[in-house]
């Protein structure tokens, strides 16, 4: 029988509890990893949920479906009660529609309180989660996207867990293309751990995108030495890949343009970049990816780095 829970409480009370819940569905003759759906009852939701069980299929993974009731205080008990039905129903219905493509006990849902990006931050680093998959908006217009909010957006900020952000209508595919962009922050080549996990689940190829924002000689060297890092990285750990160096005015437009070209299936970014006087005026690459990108952002926090990996790269 599938097994389900339903929680409803402040995230700092029932972290105990869930916890056991949790640990009782993982079968130990799998090697699971756990997967947190951000769920919000959303077109950007559904397309995301596509994901997030895909992923978990390939991965032999824990999934489970988190809405984040964040009803106004304002709201009459009765109200409320009548809200949490409703949305429960929707979750039971949801994971009773798709338990048939996943091993038994391994698609859960529950409803916890707060705000949405702290509670689902605060959830995914308790139970160790792998991967928190999030429903984003597509394509949001240049000057927007600084002042535009987004819980794909907050969650990058916050979250130690890495973010996996999926635009609205984005049809799934196997993760055969990934983009790997390398920048000159010091951090850039920390991501190398969760692209190779993934990438040998999908058995991907990886692009390597060297991107060169001055014509500095020491920048330029700089680029390239921590490339051909991840190069070495990859190739140890049995990826294919292939190294492309491109300048960059826009470090966010020059990633969005090189995955159309390669019609990539992911883009692995960090929260941290280079500074430039773009994301001054547009906010971080990182924000301006979620907002603009029609594709799937991987999205890893620099102290966040072994989750998935082993190994380390310097820095």
């Amino acid at each position: 029988m599938l097994r389900i829970f339903f929680v409803v409480e402040n995230p700092k009370e029932r972290l105990s509890a869930n916890k056991s819940v949790v640990a009782n569905v993982l079968d130990k003759k799998w090697s699971m990893d756990k997967i947190i759906l951000a769920f919000e009852f959303s077109e950007r939701s559904n397309s995301a949920l596509e994901f997030a069980q895909n992923i978990a299929e390939k991965t032999n993974s824990v999934l489970e479906i988190v809405w984040v009731d964040n009803t106004l205080d304002d709201l009459v008990e009765i109200e409320k009660e009548t809200i949490h039905q409703h949305f429960e129903e929707i979750l039971r219905n949801i994971v009773s529609q798709n338990a048939d493509r996943m091993p038994q006990g391994c698609l859960t849902y529950s409803i916890i309180n707060g705000n949405v990006g702290e509670a689902l931050s605060e959830k995914a680093s308790f139970e160790e989660a792998a991967l928190i998959v999030v429903g984003s908006h597509n394509k949001g217009k240049v000057f927007e996207t600084r002042w535009t909010h987004t819980t794909a957006s907050h969650l990058a900020h916050i979250s130690k867990t890495p973010i996996l952000s999926v635009p609205i209508d984005c049809e799934y595919n196997d993760m055969k293309t990934i983009i790997f962009p390398v920048d000159f922050n010091f951090s850039t080549r920390q991501k190398a751990s969760m692209v190779v996990w993934l990438a040998k689940m999908f058995k991907s190829f990886v692009y390597i995108l060297g991107l060169k924002t001055t014509t500095d000689r020491s920048h330029i060297e700089k680029i390239k030495e921590y490339t051909y890092q991840v190069r070495r990285f990859l190739i140890n750990n049995q990826i294919s890949c292939e190294v492309v160096f491109r300048h960059a005015d826009s470090l966010s437009k020059e990633i969005l343009s090189f995955s159309a070209e390669k019609n990539a299936d992911l883009i692995a970014v960090m929260t941290t970049q280079e500074t430039a006087i773009s994301n001054l005026l547009l906010g971080t690459y990182t924000h301006q990816l979620i907002l603009q990108s029609d594709k799937p952002l991987l999205i890893v926090q620099p102290l966040n780095i072994n989750i998935l990996g082993k190994e380390n790269l310097d820095g």
